[in-house]
This record gives structure tokens, C-alpha cells and sequence, in this order.
């Protein structure tokens, strides 16, 4: 039986700072890099960030957070490496069990047989009374709203593919730190978006789950980076999920007056990011609910508008609603701020 740890544990754990996880698992730390841990390494290659808590070799490609070098130093699965981190740093971890779906909890007793087929049969029919009702609230038309239970599950353990490193790192040039922090993984193979099966996720595709001000996972959404011509849905969503605004969790760490950026979508995002910025996606304006409304309000708000007819009107809807929302000018021949990024940061770096 599988442990259930929740997404407040998780955020608790990924918020260790990553060096002094280092230091307790005994890697060598030199200024903020050491030897890699997944291959003969020589010099050090493996970076740390402990501003993300997130480390990523230079060398090999690989990379991650705290329960990522848990895992991959100690040899661990992922809830090992979670209960690893909860012994070490005084932090519980899996305050219940949650059973997988589909077994039947047994309570054997020697002396009273009758009494052990009862509570076997009792058990069974409220498994599949529970199960019968996740059917109807999770599949197809009856579905409202996303398995996040079902989507952390999914998410664990998952990596960036060889496909979706050289799309983040070698074509867009952004900085792995930023990431790892925001938990992107990827996926070559199509998956299933809800426990019942079924293939949703088309591979190969990035899996970016999208959080909360609190850090719980609200949903996961997948970008295709597969041939074009297969026609496949470039962005899709988990089911049962409704376009929100990306980013939400980093707004707890924006200090008074300090600039957060307003991008149109995660690879802007990600690019205001490998910029220097803290930065969210509001890829519409009818995403901003009164909750977001009271979040951004009186904030150093800035946007690099994408230069099409949607993006101007994406900046005037927000200008009305934050007045003190900055304009600015993307330079000639680039579309979006991903192309700024590009054509102006990555130079520089």
C-alpha cells in the first residue's frame, strides 16, 4: 500500500534549502557545484541553486530538487526519498495511507471465519461503490473537475526527456533552475490524463503542472512537441480543468515594489524568468477572478505585450483592471517575449 503524501508535505520538502540536503547526503560542495552523482564525473559539473532548490549538471543534463538528489543519491523511490528528507529534517511525512484503487483490505482473523468473509464482502462492495462514483465524477462529459490525486501521481518520478531538453535548454536557451523549480516534466509516450486509462496526454509533450498561492496542484497541462503535421493539439489541459492563471505560487515570494512580470503563456513565462523576473501567465483576461484581482492589486506590474492584435488587446483588458500595469516595447522583429529572450538575454549570458 502505497503512502500518501500531501501537497503541502511536498512544498514543505522542496523547501528545504537544497545545500544543506547536499551537505547531509555527503556530496562535496565547492562553491556551489559539485561532482555529479549520475556519472563519472571529473570536475564539478552539478550546479545548485539555492534560490530555486534545484541543481542541474551541465555535463550529463541531469537534474533536480530535493527529493530528486534524494533519490538518485540513495538510490530511493520517491516516497523513500520523501520520508528520507521528513526523518532528516524533522518534518512528517504520510500522515495516512491512502489506498490504491481496485484492492480489497483484508482483516483476517484466525478464530472466526464467518466474521472474515463478512468484513472481505463489506469492504468490497464500498470499494466498488467508491469506484463506481469516480467513474461518474471523473470520466468524459461527467467529469468536473481535474484528479489532481491521480495528476500528483503522475507527475512522480518523471524527468525531462532528452526531446524536451533540447527544446527548453538548446532551442529556447532558458535556464534550468527556473525549470525545475516550476516541477516541469515531460513525457515521449501518450498517457493517460485520468486513472480510468485512457490516452490523453499525447507524447512527446511537456507536463506542466500549474499551482496554487498555497502550492497545491490545481492541474497539469501538456505541450506537444511532436511533428506538426500530425496535427495534434499543441497545448491541452488535464479533463475536468478550465484555463487558470500560470505561476500563482511564486506570488508569496514577490516582495513590496519588487516588478512582477505579466506574460501571455509557460514559455514566456519561462523566458521572463531566465530574464531576472519574477513573472506569472495570464493568458486571459477573464481568468482574472476577484482572488486574482485582490492579489495583483498594487503590485509593480510590467507586460511585454506579444506584437498581434490579441496581445495589445490582452495588455489594454489588464491596463484597465491595473492601472499600474507598465507597457513595454518589444524591439522590432520579435513576436512575443520569448523572442526577445532569445534574440537580446541569451547573448549576453
Amino acid at each position: 500500500m502505497a503512502e500518501y503524501i500531501d501537497s503541502i508535505t511536498l512544498s514543505k520538502l522542496r523547501g528545504i534549502n537544497i545545500l544543506v540536503v547536499a551537505d547531509a547526503l555527503g556530496i562535496g560542495l565547492r562553491h556551489r557545484n559539485a561532482l555529479c552523482i549520475s556519472h563519472n564525473d571529473s570536475n564539478p559539473s552539478l550546479h545548485f541553486w539555492p534560490s530555486t532548490n534545484t541543481c542541474h549538471c551541465f555535463a550529463c543534463g541531469w537534474g533536480g530538487d530535493n527529493i530528486d538528489l534524494v533519490m538518485k543519491r540513495e538510490n530511493l523511490s520517491f516516497t523513500e526519498a520523501c520520508q528520507w528528507l521528513g526523518r532528516n529534517f524533522g518534518i512528517v511525512v504520510g500522515n495516512g495511507r491512502q489506498p490504491a484503487r481496485g484492492t480489497v483490505g483484508q482483516q483476517k482473523t484466525e478464530c472466526d471465519t464467518d466474521r472474515q468473509q463478512k468484513t472481505e464482502c463489506d469492504t468490497d462492495r464500498q470499494q466498488k461503490t467508491e469506484c463506481d462514483t469516480d467513474r461518474i465524477n471523473l470520466r468524459g462529459p461527467f467529469q468536473h473537475q481535474p484528479d489532481v490525486d491521480y495528476l500528483m501521481r503522475m507527475l512522480e518520478g518523471k524527468k525531462l526527456t532528452e526531446t524536451a531538453r533540447d527544446f527548453l535548454f538548446e532551442q529556447r536557451k532558458l535556464r534550468p533552475e527556473y525549470i525545475y523549480w516550476c516541477r516541469v516534466v515531460s513525457t515521449d509516450f501518450s498517457i493517460a490524463g485520468y486513472r480510468f486509462g485512457g490516452k490523453f496526454f499525447d507524447g512527446p509533450s511537456l507536463l506542466i503542472p500549474y499551482y496554487g498561492v498555497d502550492g497545491r496542484l490545481l492541474t497539469v497541462q501538456s505541450r506537444f512537441l511532436g511533428d506538426k503535421s500530425k496535427e495534434k493539439p499543441r497545448f491541452k489541459f488535464a479533463p475536468g480543468s478550465k484555463p487558470m492563471v500560470y505561476g500563482m505560487q511564486i506570488l508569496p515570494q514577490v516582495a513590496d515594489n519588487e516588478p512582477l512580470v505579466i506574460t501571455e503563456g509557460c514559455t514566456d513565462c519561462w523566458s521572463a524568468m531566465s530574464m531576472g523576473y519574477k513573472a506569472i501567465a495570464i493568458p486571459s483576461a477573464t481568468l482574472c477572478n476577484e482572488e486574482c484581482r485582490s492579489l495583483l492589486s498594487g503590485r509593480n506590474l510590467h507586460m511585454w505585450p506579444d506584437q498581434d492584435k490579441p496581445g495589445i488587446s490582452l495588455y489594454m483588458k489588464l491596463k484597465e483592471m491595473f492601472p499600474q500595469l507598465v507597457y513595454h516595447q518589444l524591439p522590432e522583429g520579435c513576436k512575443d517575449l520569448s523572442d526577445y529572450y532569445q534574440s537580446s538575454y541569451v547573448q549576453k549570458m
